[in-house]
């Protein structure tokens, strides 16, 4: 481990309808309780590790809304360490508050993005506070991607590469492109299990060394080799070669519309070039 040590941000999805649906179709076959208590495992692991590691949690369901996050100064980022017993303390009374809020989860609307912003705007203010301090983001979602979050996810990612922020993903149920392309592209591990109900095995196993030592680990990065790297579509969601692209949010068609509807741009009908008559040459 780094002697600056590393700060791990966890992106976590407290999504109450999405695990309550998911649970009865048994596509989720971990409950709620043990998932909670495998986390706390893999939490209190990665700060036995070393003394310098530091953690903070942002939980999400419909909405943003931290579980754990440093203080609102860039200068008590590094006064926020939790240890052994005190973690699980502080960690379950802010669990039940969360869940109090977030009884009305709603399936169409997501608080991933805003969460992830969070985690990188904090990331970032420990990256300039604290010199030295490698960042980490891991994010733990339960729920499938949606269409609108594209965008943005691409200028997260932007973000990550700029500020070397390796972004790690743990899929429980779907398979997303987008993650995978964004962990690819960043150096971090993106892993959709066959069995999600062995979740601190995963963690454990997959999650908790630093980047800096998976070179000699077991478990390596996200490879491109195998990877889907086409943009998908915004009307089909099919990966495509050749498309539409939105000259304003930059969005992706495979034909084409004559609003966009993304941004509702309205675009001009396409114009084939006539061909040219070949002049006669004069006797």
């Amino acid at each position: 481990m780094a002697a600056a040590g590393e700060h791990l941000f966890v992106v976590l999805e407290i999504h109450q309808a999405w695990w309550g649906r998911l649970n009865e179709t048994g596509q989720l076959k971990i409950e709620f309780l043990r998932f909670v208590k495998e986390f706390c495992v893999f939490c209190n692991t990665y700060l036995a590790l070393s003394g310098n590691n530091n953690l903070s949690i942002i939980g999400f369901d419909s909405e943003c809304a931290a579980l754990y996050s440093p203080g609102q100064n860039p200068d008590d980022l590094n006064l926020q360490n939790y240890r052994g017993n005190s973690f699980l303390k502080d960690f379950n009374p802010r669990l039940s508050e969360f869940l109090a809020k977030s009884k009305n989860s709603e399936f169409n609307r997501s608080g991933f993005i805003p969460a992830l912003i969070k985690s990188l705007c904090m990331a970032n203010a420990v990256q300039k506070g604290l010199s030295g301090r490698i960042c980490r983001v891991l994010v733990v979602r339960i729920s499938a991607s949606q269409s609108n979050e594209y965008l943005p996810l691409m200028n997260c990612l932007f973000a990550c590469q700029k500020s070397k922020i390796a972004l790690d993903v743990l899929s429980m149920v779907f398979e997303s492109t987008s993650l995978r392309q964004a962990s690819n592209l960043t150096e971090g591990i993106f892993h959709k299990p066959d069995d999600n109900s062995k979740l601190v095995q995963m963690l454990l196993f997959i999650f908790l060394h630093p980047v800096a030592y998976r070179k000699s680990a077991l478990v390596q990065p996200s490879m491109s080799r195998g990877l889907d790297c086409r943009a998908s579509c915004f009307c089909h969601k099919r990966s495509i070669d050749i498309g539409w692209v939105c000259s304003v949010c930059l969005s992706v068609f495979c034909a084409y519309t004559p609003i966009c509807t993304t941004c509702s741009s309205i675009f001009k009908p396409p114009v084939v070039p006539k061909k040219k008559k070949k002049q006669r040459a004069d006797p």
